[in-house]
This record gives C-alpha cells, sequence and structure tokens, in this order.
C-alpha cells in the first residue's frame, strides 16, 4: 500500500466513527462506562493518531503551517508581528501559542507542525467535556449525552481542521461554548463575568465569535449582569491588545489594516461562487462587483436581522446556530475550518437530523478538498487545495439550514417584548429593590 492510499484509507476513520456514533445516539444504546473517561479518551486516540500520521503539512496546507511558523519567530524575536507580515490576521493570542510551539520545536524531539496543533487537540477535549456535562444539566440523559459527546469526539470535520490542517478554530468555539456554559449555570455575578471573559477570549482567538454575541449576553438573566457580560467581552481584547502594544510597540492603525479590514479570500464560496461559475449570464452583470464590494456589510446586516428574529424566541444554543448558519449562507470569503464552528452548538441543541445532513455533506467536501482534487494521484502529499466547488455543496444545506430556524423561531408563537422594554423593566426592578418598594410584575 503506497502512502497515498494509505493515507486516503486513514482518513475514513472518523467518518465510520462519526457514523457509528450517530447510530449509537438514534437507537439510544446505553453509553460505555466509565462515560466522560472513555470520550476523553476516543478524542484523544484518534487526534494523536492522525498527529502520527501526518507529522507534517502537505500540498496548500503547508501556508497556513508556514504562516505559524512565521509568527513564532518574530514574537520570538521581540518583533512586531503586524508589522513584519501579513500572515497573521488576528488578535494577540494565538501567537504566544505559535511562539512556545517554535521554541519547542527547537529544543525537544518533536517539530513544530507537531507543537502547534495540541493547542486545538487540547480545545476538542475541552469541548467533548462542556457537551457531555451541559445536556446532562439540561436534563437529558445518560445515553443521549454521552452519544452527542461522542459524535464530537469522533467528529471528522473537527479532526481533519484541527490535526490534519492543523488551524486552531476549535479554540475559538472552545471559549465560546465555555461562555454559554458559565453564563448559563453559574448563578450571580460570577457566571456573568466569566462568561464574559470566556468570550473575549474567543473573539481574541479568532474574531469570528463576536457574531455569537447578540445571542449569548441574553444568557445572563437581568440587565445588569448582561453589563457585566458584555464589558468583560470586551475588556478581554482591549486588555490583550494593550499588554501587546506595550510589549512590541505596534499601532492601533496597523491592528485595523491587518486584523479588523482582513477578509477571507473572495469567490469561494456562497453567492460570489454561484454568480461567477454558475449563473453567468443568468444574474445581472452588476450583481458579482456589487457582492464583492458590499460582502462584508451584507453579511453584518443578515446577522442583525437574524438575531432580532430568533434570540427573542429561542434558546442560547439554538440562536447561536441561526447565526453561525447565516454566516454559512452569506459569507463569500472562505476558509475550510469555518465548516466547524456549528457542530458544537448544534450538537448542544440536539439538532439531530440537520446536524447528520451536514456532517455528511460538509465531510464529503473536506475529503474532495484535502485528497480528491488530483484524482488521488498525489503519492505522499495532500492534493493542490486551489479547488473550492466542493464547498458550494454546503451552502444550499445552509440556506435549509436558516430558514428552519428562523421559521422555528416565528412558529414558536412567542411575541418577546422589545430589548428597550426589558430594559427599562430590568432597570424599574432594581430601583425597587434598592429603595425597599414591594416589587410587583409589570
Amino acid at each position: 500500500m503506497n502512502p497515498w492510499t494509505f493515507a486516503e484509507s486513514v482518513s475514513l476513520i472518523p467518518v465510520a466513527a462519526c457514523a457509528f456514533a450517530f447510530v449509537g445516539l438514534y437507537r439510544r444504546w446505553a453509553p460505555f462506562r466509565p462515560a466522560l473517561p472513555l470520550l476523553l479518551f476516543f478524542a484523544l486516540a484518534i487526534r494523536w493518531y492522525f498527529l502520527v500520521q501526518f507529522p507534517n503539512p502537505s500540498g496548500d496546507l503547508s501556508f497556513d503551517a508556514e504562516s505559524y511558523k512565521i509568527v513564532g519567530s518574530l514574537v520570538r524575536a521581540g518583533k512586531d508581528v503586524y508589522a513584519n507580515t501579513d500572515r497573521h490576521p488576528y488578535l494577540p493570542f494565538q501567537m504566544y501559542f505559535m511562539a512556545a510551539a517554535s521554541w519547542l520545536g527547537d529544543n525537544t524531539g518533536p517539530h513544530f507542525f507537531s507543537w502547534i496543533r495540541w493547542p486545538n487537540i487540547l480545545a476538542d477535549l475541552g469541548i467533548t467535556v462542556l457537551i457531555y456535562r451541559s445536556l446532562l444539566r439540561l436534563g437529558r440523559g445518560e445515553s443521549e449525552s454521552f452519544w452527542f459527546a461522542f459524535i464530537w469526539a469522533v467528529h471528522p470535520i473537527s479532526i481533519y481542521t484541527s490535526v490534519i490542517h492543523g488551524q486552531f478554530d476549535s479554540v475559538a468555539v472552545f471559549f465560546s461554548l465555555l461562555s454559554w456554559y458559565l453564563a448559563r449555570f453559574w448563578r450571580g455575578w460570577t457566571g456573568a463575568a466569566l462568561g464574559g471573559v470566556a468570550l473575549g477570549l474567543a473573539i481574541l482567538d479568532k474574531t469570528w465569535p463576536v457574531i455569537l454575541l447578540p445571542a449569548l449576553v441574553v444568557t445572563a438573566p437581568e440587565l445588569r449582569r448582561r453589563l457585566m457580560f458584555l464589558g468583560a467581552a470586551l475588556v478581554i481584547p482591549l486588555v490583550a491588545l494593550g499588554v501587546y502594544q506595550g510589549i512590541f510597540g505596534t499601532t492601533m492603525h496597523l491592528i485595523e489594516l491587518k486584523v479588523v479590514n482582513y477578509g477571507a479570500v473572495p469567490d469561494r464560496y456562497g453567492f460570489t461562487y454561484a454568480f461567477a461559475h454558475y449563473l453567468q449570464g443568468v444574474v445581472p452583470d452588476h450583481w458579482l462587483p456589487y457582492f464583492r464590494e458590499h460582502g462584508r456589510d451584507i453579511l453584518l446586516v443578515s446577522v442583525v436581522i437574524v438575531a432580532s428574529v430568533v434570540v427573542p424566541r429561542r434558546d442560547t444554543a439554538t440562536s447561536c446556530v441561526a447565526l453561525l448558519a447565516t454566516f454559512l449562507v452569506f459569507a463569500s470569503g472562505w476558509g475550510s475550518q469555518y465548516l466547524v464552528w456549528i457542530v458544537p452548538f448544534a450538537i448542544v441543541a440536539r439538532q439531530r437530523a440537520v446536524l447528520a445532513a451536514y456532517s455528511a455533506v460538509a465531510t464529503a467536501a473536506l475529503l474532495v478538498y484535502y485528497w480528491g482534487t488530483c484524482g488521488y494521484q498525489c503519492p505522499g502529499r495532500l492534493s493542490n487545495t486551489w479547488q473550492y466547488w466542493e464547498f458550494e455543496w454546503v451552502w444550499p444545506l445552509a440556506m435549509v439550514w436558516l430558514a428552519r430556524e428562523i421559521l422555528a423561531a416565528l412558529w414558536s408563537g412567542r411575541a418577546p417584548d422589545a430589548p428597550i422594554v426589558l430594559a427599562a423593566r430590568s432597570l424599574i426592578r432594581g430601583l425597587r429593590r434598592r429603595t425597599g418598594v414591594a416589587s410587583t410584575e409589570l
């Protein structure tokens, strides 16, 4: 068996394991015992196996690994990352892990690409724990909690992204999910404050979790705690920027240029891909330039609209699913790692059927993206990944998913008060408690 055939074969292990987990969930099999230690064992074992089987980045995936190495070397040399490279469009957080991996790669046996993936693996393990614990605390049975967590523990999208690709989105997912967990289950000011800190760390790691803010902030009960959550979420990135500026001497203009204004490579996915490749001559010629120019604004407006419809009517996990589905529908700049974002929240929201469909389609897209585009004729390396047509398979499913969440929210029959009314009620109740006036339900 040559190296390419072997790589092709082992890549199907998570697919089979995830299918097995879905069967266990649907058939309500009894969980393995002890549940949580075995979940962590399976999650770690399968990721360690792929860590060993893919010791070096291959094909175009090596670009990201090389970027991490450049950033790590700059941090170790005390140089401003944003002034010396365009390869780090993120706030100053993950760069310190890159520097640590660079040092470990130079001074220990395992090389850089092995070390840089361990934060991703540990984050995946943390997500496994959060899924299992949160479902139990929500009153789900042992069987359901175990098999939902098992789905994540062996999910191919997670393994391909965190280990084979080496992208660190699972770190941002972990802190986002931790934010929800703390705000949802930890009572008092502690839950609100720590939940905000966790979301701040998620935004610091990768900026995309900011789109979850409308859903996560209302998890805290009362207006004052929501303000504390919001303040903590904003303070963390600001403090990190201040520390980085004090050490490396960067400027806010550089941060804005390299991070805030960054956009993924356009026309890989969504509307612009369809207009450029499938709908030429069908849609007006000016549509494609318009969507390219205003894509970010369209995405932002879409997130605001969906949040205003779904967040007041649905639980937090489902609202996060809806916001992430909005991104999948309206984004045009694209990276394969984006596919992993929605999976843990869909699991916590217990969306079995649509999650199974999404897992199948997105996994197939990643298999083609990493291996299939050169017809399995690339011995010893991954394929040329500068092919994006397979991601377009996800787009219609994302539209169905988003429509489902919006209709479910509207169908729920709840007629929530406007945010200004909720804020006024919280303020009045607070004043009554302070003045000793008996509180009545408004």
